[in-house]
């Protein structure tokens, strides 16, 4: 049994329990890495919840940093989450944002992410 991802209602994504907690904590990590709010609340009852407009503003500011991170661990390291992120937010908002071209290679592992 996993979870699921709710925003305004919506079940827009339901992982195992493992993904769902470790993305959790994850995001936790990057919110605190950017100095930003990431969105995402929970787990609570086998439920996570997003906040839409907040975790778009939260992307924003994670690919910014990304951008201009400078090291080739970090980047390794936030380039996973970012693209299961990216994924989350192609199922809340149906469409996938325009990446700049450094990140190619996020952009492609979020799109293989969406089935």
């Amino acid at each position: 049994m996993g979870m699921i991802f709710e925003v305004a209602g919506r079940d827009v994504w339901d992982p195992s329990l493992d993904t769902s907690k470790l993305f959790c904590t994850q995001i936790a990590s990057v919110a605190a890495l950017v100095g930003r709010d990431s969105g995402v609340q929970g787990p609570d009852n086998d439920f996570v919840y997003v906040d839409a407009g907040t975790f778009e503003a939260f992307l924003d500011a994670v690919i910014e940093y990304l951008e201009g991170s400078g090291t080739l661990e970090l980047d390794a390291m936030l380039s996973g989450i970012t693209a299961v992120a990216l994924a989350l937010e192609h199922r809340i908002t149906g469409r996938w944002r325009v990446l700049p071209s450094g990140l190619a290679d996020v952009f492609g592992l979020a799109r293989s992410l969406v089935r």
